[in-house]
């Protein structure tokens, strides 16, 4: 047991600065970030791809569309920088249709099998009749297990 709880303690130790590493974030993507990106050279489908992979809401003001405007940005990467949002797209609505529904005096006139869970027997009238239980005292066990063992 001990070893098991050193071993969980050790790989625990080991991949404790890894998950530090991939848990950082990326800083957020700016409007002055996707005019470095053109001055370097990037095409409008990096420009885009990059946009709709960044998580949340893109902050922009009125000066950052002018300078956006002004560096030759596409009308394309300014909508999209405009209009991606974080939230997931509505769901498809699915319209299901509910079943017919079935008549009271139809399921009045079905037989009831069964009442309660337990060992039934069908009689000579074709109905389900419980079977009552058998108690064994403990000495009439025994010699049931010794037949039955034999």
């Amino acid at each position: 047991m001990r070893f098991v709880r050193t071993f969980f303690l050790a790989i625990a130790v080991v991949t404790l600065p890894f998950t530090a590493v991939i848990a950082q974030e990326q800083p957020p993507l700016t409007p002055q970030a996707i005019i470095q990106m053109r001055q370097i050279g990037l095409s409008d489908a990096v420009i885009l791809s990059t946009i709709k992979a960044q998580p949340g809401r893109i902050p922009y003001t009125v000066d950052d569309l002018a300078a956006m405007k002004k560096a030759a940005i596409s009308d394309a990467v300014i909508s999209a920088m405009v209009s991606h949002t974080d939230a997931p797209p509505p769901p498809a609505v699915q319209v299901v249709p509910s079943p017919p529904p079935t008549s009271i005096a139809a399921s009045q006139n079905e037989p009831r099998i069964v009442e309660e869970i337990g060992v039934y027997y069908k009689d000579h009238d074709d109905k389900w009749t419980p079977m009552p239980p058998e108690v064994l005292t403990l000495s009439q066990w025994r010699r049931t297990q010794k037949h039955l063992y034999q």
